[in-house]
């Protein structure tokens, strides 16, 4: 009995096994991007997890934790809000900053520039998960100076956070340079005792990761601007970057008074010179990680106090829908389509073939 390929319940069983794999494998098969937001916020958690053990907290009410400091401190340098500070400690602060990396075009392998202060050590360490996750390779300039309920407390400060998940073998990568922070990135507004027991801190990370300790006795903040841009060039040319990154308000970083948005910003034509204008200039992007309550809802991000569970499942941390491979869902659609073109057509080619050879057969009798 005559049976076209479409009528044949072995080509349907075939036909049914294929596409149901074609599917399985679009739906599992997550895009880069997605990969290395969850790794990102892995990376994180990793790293609250670490300043829990420490501060000797189970690994909840993020804002218990000493990444969050006082209101008042020996290195505060300007007002901050609390709230801001605790939000950064969202694991998908994390990948956050990859989406905005990303969005920069940076990618694996690339070498960015980044200033970091230590008003905002969950954006620090955000921006840190996030670049091993993407394995992109940072040039980071740090400075002491914290606005409040930051980096402040002088003996655990964020030189000092760096160190400790160092080593604790969290970290591949140190500072290439150190700065005081603060008022003209120079500790001006800091009392002498501060600043003292600050320059014994810079020299001993100095000496201990061979890093450059950024000073200079003239009290000259374009003195210390030229510092950070000489040494950034001494790791790489400008153009080799392929992205600047602030951090906090450091004045070597953004001008004493700063204009930039928060995110990405392209053009950027500052009031004052400051590294944000001449990377800007030498046409790298820059990004600003400030005035976080409204970087988070640029990102659609929860702004405030929030609940860490002690184990982040893969469906729990993204808020992102892009998670699957655009390029792969089309291939698997054409592929399943064409699957059922091809059987449709050559059931009709069979069809057209018995039935002339039937009208042939009917003539011949």
């Amino acid at each position: 009995m005559f049976r076209p390929y479409i009528q044949r319940t072995y080509v349907l069983v075939v036909l049914a096994v294929l596409n149901l794999l074609i599917v399985y494998f679009s739906l599992n098969y997550k895009n880069n991007s997605y990969k290395a937001k969850v790794q990102a916020a892995i990376n994180m958690n990793l790293y609250l997890e670490k300043f829990a053990q420490r501060d000797s907290l189970a690994l909840g009410n993020l804002s218990r934790l000493s990444l969050v400091g006082s209101k008042s401190s020996p290195i505060r340098t300007n007002p901050g809000s609390r709230l801001s500070k605790v939000s950064t400690l969202n694991p998908q602060f994390a990948s956050l900053i990859v989406e905005m990396l990303m969005d920069m075009g940076v990618s694996k392998g690339d070498t960015i520039a980044a200033s970091i202060t230590g008003s905002y050590p969950g954006a620090n360490l955000a921006f840190i998960a996030a670049v091993e996750a993407m394995h992109v390779h940072p040039q980071i300039i740090s400075s002491f100076g914290s606005s409040s309920f930051g980096a402040t407390d002088i003996n655990f400060n964020w030189l000092d956070m760096q160190d400790f998940l160092f080593e604790e073998d969290q970290l591949y990568f140190f500072n290439i340079g150190i700065a005081l922070g603060g008022e003209n990135d120079l500790g001006s507004s800091f009392s002498n005792g501060t600043i003292e027991f600050l320059f014994d801190e810079g020299r001993k990370y100095s000496e201990k990761y061979d890093v450059a300790f950024l000073y200079n006795s003239e009290n000259n903040l374009e003195i210390q601007v030229n510092s950070r841009y000489n040494l950034f060039k001494e790791f790489k040319p400008v153009n080799g970057y392929s992205a600047f990154i602030n951090i906090g308000g450091g004045s070597a970083s953004v001008g004493v008074e700063p204009n930039l948005d928060p995110g990405i910003n392209k053009d950027y034509d500052g009031k004052a010179d400051c590294l944000s204008y001449r990377f800007s200039r030498d046409n790298v992007l820059v990004a600003n990680i400030n005035d976080i309550e409204r970087l988070v809802s640029m990102y659609g991000l929860t702004y405030g106090d929030l609940n860490v569970p002690s184990k982040l499942a893969d469906n729990e941390l993204m808020i992102y829908n892009n998670q699957y491979d655009l390029l792969i869902l089309f291939i698997g659609l054409l592929l399943c389509l064409g699957t059922l073109i091809y059987i449709g057509r050559e059931s009709y080619v069979q069809i057209k073939k018995n039935s002339m050879k039937e009208e042939n057969l009917d003539a011949f009798l």
